[in-house]
């Protein structure tokens, strides 16, 4: 996987495999468009009802990119509520080197308060 560290324990891609089955069993809309009446390829990761749930376990930056995708389904009235997913910290120093984890995204995300428009639910896990 081309992975910097030879020590690192956590397959985030196998852990993304079984999370897509896992939410598909329980009906969840696996890779749902955003935004459906234009070109834009972006998709949500889990959908169902009124709610989004967006698993992060790359870098750090792309975190911020799910939050714009939580804001243009709640612009839409495709959601109430977006759910972000990432390892805790210790977590994701297993996965690679500057990996998204919850300790930041808690500390970084209320200073965005005035552009987010929505309840926003994260979500850290452990191994």
């Amino acid at each position: 996987m081309g992975r910097i560290f030879p020590d690192l324990t956590i397959d985030d891609i196998a852990i993304n495999k079984e999370l897509e089955i896992v939410f598909q069993e329980r009906g969840w809309i696996s890779k749902p468009k955003i935004i459906s009446k234009s070109e834009s390829k972006l998709e949500a990761d889990f959908k169902i009802g009124k709610i989004q749930v967006e698993v992060q376990f790359g870098n750090m930056a792309r975190w911020y990119t799910d939050v714009f995708k939580f804001l243009l389904s709640y612009a839409a009235d495709d959601i109430e509520v977006g759910i972000l997913v990432v390892a805790m910290h210790d977590t994701a120093n297993k996965i690679d080197e500057n990996v998204v984890y919850y300790e930041r995204v808690i500390r970084e995300l209320p200073h965005a308060k005035m552009g987010i428009t929505l309840p926003i639910w994260v979500l850290g896990v452990t191994e």
